[in-house]
């Protein structure tokens, strides 16, 4: 994941929805989000060349998600691949404070990664990257989120980069509507929020290292590239009775024309029939 946005406990029925677009080269192999052979209980991508995931969620409500810290300058290090952050937990569900104070002892040897963890009773964020006043408590590797919309991208959490400042006020736009009128929050929307492709002007680039025009590139929410875009948008809603919807659209290189979509819902009153595909 490169971008995600999280609504925590603003809608009354829905309280958590996260919307993430999935950035990465086209080449790497993928498969498409789904209940996992090994654990028929977890739904979810997989990296087909490291292993792991970097978003999904068990039938018991337990999700994760992971984005990479961007650090151009930090020679990349041979390290244990940050997909497994997802899996493990996902593969080995417990209670997201415990499983990230354990996972603070090794953060360590994983390359810059920012990790949300969450089940129905609290949500997550921890990144093992230093951090910086205003962003995350000094010294803090995870921090308890609290009700709101919040982003996360290649930085720490809800640091505003244009692309995550223009998804996440936008995000907020849809569900203030939803609320005025009492309807119910649609994938669709969420996905059209995170098709975003307008240019950001050069003034509101971040400065991380990279060059202007890889700044440029990777500076709006949905990337086109031939060889590195955005692979897939991913819509996770948990309604307040314990359904869980889960949609990924994926898309072809270079362009925001869509590949495969599939949904998957999961509704914890009728445990034997498991995961339903539509």
């Amino acid at each position: 994941m490169c971008l995600a946005i999280i609504a925590f406990q603003v809608l009354d029925d829905w309280p958590l929805i996260i919307v993430a677009n999935r950035d990465e080269y086209h080449a790497r192999p993928t498969l498409a989000a789904q209940p996992w052979s090994e654990n028929p209980q977890v739904l979810a991508g997989k990296d087909l060349e490291a292993g792991g995931s970097w978003f999904g969620v068990t039938q018991t409500g337990h999700m994760a998600l992971l984005t990479n810290y961007r650090e151009p300058s930090v020679a990349k290090q041979i390290a244990t691949t940050r997909g497994e952050l997802v899996s493990n937990y996902l593969m080995h569900p417990q209670k997201p404070l415990s499983y990230l104070q354990t996972l603070k002892v090794q953060a360590h040897l994983y390359s810059g990664f920012n990790l949300l963890v969450g089940d129905r009773f609290g949500l997550f964020a921890a990144s093992n990257r230093s951090a910086q006043a205003g962003v995350l408590a000094k010294d803090s590797f995870e921090q308890h989120i609290s009700k709101g919309v919040w982003g996360l991208s290649n930085a720490f959490w809800n640091t505003p980069w244009p692309k995550l400042t223009l998804t996440r006020d936008a995000v907020k736009q849809y569900l203030l509507n939803v609320q005025q009128h009492h309807k119910q929050p649609q994938a669709n929307e969420f996905i059209q929020i995170m098709q975003d492709i307008v240019p950001v002007p050069d003034s509101l680039l971040p400065r991380t290292g990279l060059s202007l025009e890889r700044e440029r590139q990777l500076a709006t929410p949905f990337i086109i590239g031939h060889d590195y875009g955005t692979r897939s948008t991913t819509v996770f809603m948990q309604h307040k009775d314990g359904n869980i919807f889960f949609q990924e659209q994926s898309y072809m290189p270079g362009a925001l024309t869509p590949n495969k979509s599939v949904t998957w819902k999961f509704n914890s009153q009728h445990a034997k029939l498991g995961w339903q595909s539509e």
